[in-house]
């Protein structure tokens, strides 16, 4: 069995940086484009608007994080601006681009991962991330197709992966189970299998008892996904599906797969 390691982030903070501020002005021009009122697909129930306000609440608590010198706890949640607009995001954006310029991102930082270095420069990653996948939904709301660039979405599926979807917490148990499956992308290959996550949490008190899944190389797979980093980065965050062609083995498994990603992301 491969156990769930954590995977050190070899990418320059420089080139995070630029992703971030690329999909955020992508973000900022595909809600241009459309009324806020309009419908995101992709988030049931919200329009572009809520997107927008949303983004933006998540950007300022990441900026407070940093420059606050949160090291070992959350900075307080800031709710989403009531009178929050295209020009309130687009402020909030630039905003967190300039704490992280200003900010040794070695420094510890709280984040919510619990097998990553608490260090500053994890948010970094973390918000090129969330930034892709928010534009992504706008553009989709637009009545655009999404893109991304190949490294970027390489290191999307490791860290939707590794951080969300692996395993889960120290203070519970994973026990491994029944069923496997290869996803592959530009020569890179990652086989799971599915397994339960158990535990109390000993912050909150909550019980868990939810499917999960590791990294396994034993057996043979049940299925296999082979795909573009694209579109398998964006299917694992349900902001696209996957063509028949890609798909090999069994249907129920490749379905279970998403489901767990869903219920992670």
């Amino acid at each position: 069995m491969v156990p769930s390691t954590p995977i050190d982030i070899a990418v320059p903070v420089e080139d995070y940086l630029d992703e971030l501020q690329h999909h955020g002005r992508l973000l900022a021009e595909a809600a241009r484009s459309v009324a806020m009122d309009t419908p995101v697909p992709t988030c049931p129930g919200w329009t572009v608007l809520d997107l927008l306000q949303h983004i933006e609440s998540v950007y300022l608590h990441k900026s407070e994080t940093i420059r606050g010198d949160y090291r070992t706890e959350s900075a307080p949640w800031i709710p989403p601006p009531p009178d929050g607009d295209l020009a309130s995001f687009e402020a909030s954006l630039v905003e967190l681009i300039d704490v992280f310029e200003a900010t040794d991102l070695s420094v510890p930082s709280w984040t919510w991962c619990p097998h990553q270095q608490h260090r500053a420069d994890w948010w970094v990653r973390r918000m090129a991330q969330e930034t892709l996948i928010h534009g992504a939904d706008a553009v989709i709301a637009a009545g655009g197709t999404p893109d991304a660039e190949v490294w970027l979405a390489l290191d999307g599926v490791d860290e939707v992966l590794d951080e969300m979807m692996i395993g889960g917490p120290s203070w519970g148990v994973v026990t491994p189970g029944h069923g496997r499956i290869d996803i592959s992308a530009n020569d890179r290959t990652w086989p799971l299998r599915f397994g339960r996550f158990a535990g109390t949490s000993p912050s909150s008190g909550k019980t868990y008892d939810k499917e999960t899944v590791i990294f396994d190389t034993e057996g043979t797979a049940d299925a296999v996904v082979t795909t573009d980093p694209v579109a398998l980065n964006f299917w694992l965050w349900g902001r696209g599906t996957l063509s028949d062609s890609v798909q090999q083995g069994d249907p129920a498994t490749i379905v279970r797969l998403r489901s767990v990603a869903a219920a992670s992301t």
